[in-house]
């Protein structure tokens, strides 16, 4: 048991280094003399716990992927209604930018730098989470809190939103990952046009104000 406990805390010490790495000099660039290094162990040692840098890339998408399909499951579980489940959809992401820096570049990034096999992992998680997220966008529309012509195109411009903030989101830089999922959540929620232009718009989508 303790033996698992020290293992654990090695392996989260290593994707925490790696991350960072990642992030910082670029994944080809970063060797695996790096990472142990960084963690403060021989390169030999290393080896001990994983066997390459993809695989430390896999375990980063596993702890990402779980951390954000357990939080919408859990949204859902708990009867919270649709337009809710996608502010904590967007705040969640946003929140492991606050706390996990690097992760999700990592998430995003290196997808494709996987094994084979540990890729079809990691697209079975990503597509039970996309599930998800289109499947509250069209439980909104059966109950009639959201209106959406294309539940799926609206999860990817959700998605496309959301995700990217991992490029401009610095946490501590004056907006909190609250505040930022907030405005995002608004967006999507409310859109940019005022009441007189949305009538406009509703009687001729390519009219201009």
């Amino acid at each position: 048991m303790a033996r698992g406990v020290r293992s654990d805390g090695r392996r989260e010490e290593i994707i925490s280094a790696a991350a960072e790495l990642f992030g910082k000099v670029g994944y080809h660039q970063t060797s695996m003399e790096d990472i142990a290094d960084a963690v403060g162990i021989s390169k030999p040692t290393l080896y001990h716990y994983t066997k390459s840098k993809s695989e430390i890339v896999f375990w980063i998408h596993d702890k990402i992927a779980d951390r954000m399909v357990s939080s919408l499951e859990a949204s859902i579980e708990s009867g919270l209604p649709p337009h809710e489940r996608l502010w904590h959809v967007i705040h969640e992401t946003l929140l492991v930018m606050e706390s996990e820096p690097g992760h999700l570049a990592v998430f995003f990034e290196h997808y494709r730098d996987l094994a084979p096999t540990e890729q079809a992992v990691a697209k079975k998680k990503r597509d039970h989470y996309y599930d998800l997220v289109v499947q509250s966008i069209r439980d909104g529309v059966d109950d009639g809190s959201l209106v959406s012509d294309d539940p799926v195109l609206t999860a990817f411009g959700l998605f496309g939103m959301t995700n990217w903030a991992y490029q401009w989101f610095r946490p501590g830089a004056g907006r909190t990952s609250a505040e930022v999922a907030e405005h995002l959540w608004g967006l999507l929620m409310r859109g940019l046009a005022t009441d007189g232009l949305r009538k406009k718009l509703s009687k001729d989508p390519r009219q201009t104000a």
